[in-house]
């Protein structure tokens, strides 16, 4: 009795676990793959998830799936890194499945930005090299090259003739003329023009200066046994679109600067800078019959053109200087042709000079 209440029993339930049999073998498989990929490849590890569910997969290498049934739910959730996540519904009685993902769009640019020291030294350059930024620049109040090395310990200007206001640098402690100053990297003070060339590099058309200390950086010529002093001017591309720049002090020195810059085309490119000094004051406080500081007059324009290209570098400038510098006692005539006998004076070399020069010079840079 007992024997046959059992299969009975067993008849009884066996239809009941035939349908949740069933269900528990039910598999979706598929393949997830990239819209744009022609040749359908896969994605592996993108993430397959019944919606709503905890029931999931991964994708293999080749991007197949295999995942198990869920009763009442026809939605399947795909997910990829950097694609856009889709919600597709699929059929009870679908066993293949595949589908695309497109790819998620772009974030917008992230700049990130940070204030640097206006003296730094670059741990990149193999070259010991200290480098001075326009943050620096702006410290100083005035106004040449020569001026600008007042905030910082880097090189050491002195006057070589106060009467005239001649400067000379001095590195590792030897005078100017071991020391090689170039903009842009090409020879700019040397010969007759060292004695007052620091001064007709206006500080406001600079955008960086690069110090280089030692013999190691003898790579542009001898002049450089102490060192060597780049400065690189400001570019039409990356300056500002007008800049000016007005200084005065109590010795009746004058200086206004300005430059702009204009962007003819994504190639051609021009910047026109302007300098202009005067000083007339005629002071003298110690009352030694002698000019405390030069009287100076400058003119001092600079015209630059830059062509670029991916392959081809074109920069070529115009500058044009103007300059009468007198000094010496207050009793000089100019033109009197007795001057020179009666009394001492010192007049600049440039003495109502005009000269139109190139530069830098016109050169051609290939990037292939």
């Amino acid at each position: 009795m007992k024997r046959v209440i059992s299969i009975k029993f067993l008849f009884f339930i066996f239809p009941l676990l035939i349908p949740g049999m069933l269900y528990g073998q039910s598999k979706l498989e598929g393949k997830i793959f990239d819209t744009a990929d022609k040749d359908e490849l896969g994605f592996p590890g993108a993430n397959v998830v019944w919606a709503g569910t905890t029931v999931g997969t991964t994708t293999n290498a080749a991007g197949y799936f295999s995942i198990k049934r869920v009763k009442q739910v026809e939605k399947l959730v795909i997910s990829f890194v950097g694609y856009k996540t889709d919600s597709v519904t699929v059929g009870e009685d679908e066993e293949y499945f595949t589908h695309g993902l497109n790819q998620q769009n772009e974030t917008a640019e992230v700049v990130v930005s940070g204030k640097a020291s206006g003296t730094y030294i670059s741990r990149f350059d193999p070259q010991l090299t200290v480098r001075i930024t326009g943050a620096e620049l702006r410290k100083a109040a005035c106004c040449n090259l020569a001026e600008s090395f007042v905030t910082n310990a880097s090189v050491d200007v002195n006057y070589s003739d106060a009467a005239t206001g001649a400067r000379q640098i001095q590195l590792l402690g030897l005078a100017g003329n071991y020391t090689q100053i170039l903009t842009e990297n090409i020879p700019a003070v040397y010969g007759l023009s060292t004695a007052y060339g620091l001064n007709y590099i206006p500080g406001p058309w600079m955008e960086s200066i690069q110090i280089s200390k030692g013999t190691s950086s003898v790579r542009n010529g001898y002049e450089s046994i102490a060192g060597q002093i780049n400065v690189e001017y400001k570019k039409p591309r990356t300056s500002e679109k007008l800049y000016v720049n007005g200084f005065i002090n109590d010795a009746g020195r004058q200086e206004i600067n300005a430059n702009t810059s204009v962007i003819l085309n994504k190639n051609l490119s021009t910047m026109l800078s302007i300098h202009s000094e005067f000083q007339n004051s005629s002071s003298d406080h110690n009352n030694d019959g002698f000019r405390d500081e030069p009287d100076i007059r400058q003119y001092n324009l600079f015209n630059r053109w830059d062509y670029m290209t991916e392959t081809l570098t074109l920069r070529a400038g115009v500058h044009y200087l103007d300059e009468q510098r007198i000094g010496g006692q207050f009793n000089y005539q100019r033109n009197d042709p007795d001057t020179w006998t009666l009394i001492f004076r010192e007049e600049a070399l440039q003495r109502d000079t005009k000269k139109l020069l190139f530069k830098p010079p016109l050169y051609v840079e290939s990037q292939l």
